[in-house]
């Protein structure tokens, strides 16, 4: 299959429409122009790309950008130089989609709040990230509990802003890190913030208002990119020659002590 008729499929699921100027959203790395394997994942680490190289894909699509910040040279000492180096080397392209991805209405927000279960789902106006209603009330530190569950993060230690007795009703969920949103989730009166990447005087902030926050990491919140994007690629390709596969590398940086 042509890598440009993959671009624009995977435009058609993730529009560029939603791309912000900070961001880096698109074509990474081009060296080839026929692909029948494409490699899913989260962000391209070292592991990643051997994994590529090892099941034969011609083509990685991930979440976070390989290339996010302008770069002046392709240097093999740097992080990212390395990678492009060895994908060059193994005529494996990127592509990345990422802020349209958070943002599109089957994207990395709405997944995660369907995943947990909620209903009466909306887009915050201007914002990526979503709120949503728990179908029964229920307290902080249960709702923690049963939120482990359903990301299945059991054995993993989350920060939690606010008191355990708080009762949860209305959720905002930002995917990454989303903290942002804290003042408009206040505005909205939402009880809880579900993102990652917490701050230490965004945390105080919200302590302050007696605003809850479940900081569940930027890999826990985002860790389902993977799963769903192919997903909704293999349904655009069924009549394609084309493979879609996973990633099933743990790319996860921290361990719970």
């Amino acid at each position: 299959m042509k890598l440009n008729k993959i671009i624009k499929l995977i435009e058609k699921i993730s529009p560029l429409d939603y791309a912000v100027e900070w961001d880096n959203t698109g074509v990474q790395l081009r060296v080839n122009d026929e692909i029948n394997k494409i490699l899913v994942c989260l962000e391209i680490t070292d592991a990643v790309i051997d994994e590529a190289i090892k099941k034969g894909a011609q083509l990685i699509i991930t979440h976070h950008p390989l290339i996010f910040s302008p770069i002046r040279s392709v240097d093999n000492l740097s992080l990212t130089g390395r990678y492009i180096e060895k994908l060059v080397k193994n005529n494996i392209s990127v592509y990345s989609t990422h802020i349209p991805f958070d943002t599109v209405d089957k994207g990395n927000n709405r997944y995660l709040a369907e995943l947990i279960g909620l209903s009466d789902i909306t887009y915050i106006d201007d914002e990526i990230g979503v709120e949503a209603y728990l179908e029964q009330e229920m307290l902080l530190f249960n709702f923690v509990t049963f939120l482990k569950d359903k990301m299945a993060l059991e054995g993993q230690r989350l920060n939690v802003v606010g008191d355990y007795e708080k009762a949860i009703n209305k959720i905002a969920i930002c995917t990454g890190s989303g903290s942002s949103l804290i003042k408009k989730a206040i505005e909205d009166e939402c009880d809880v913030l579900i993102t990652g990447d917490l701050k230490y005087h965004d945390a105080l902030l919200a302590k302050e208002f007696g605003f809850a926050i479940i900081d569940a990491g930027h890999y826990g919140t985002e860790k389902f990119f993977a799963e769903n994007f192919a997903k909704q690629l293999k349904e655009v390709t069924v009549e394609e020659d084309i493979e879609i596969i996973i990633s099933d590398i743990d790319i996860n940086p921290f361990i719970s002590l």
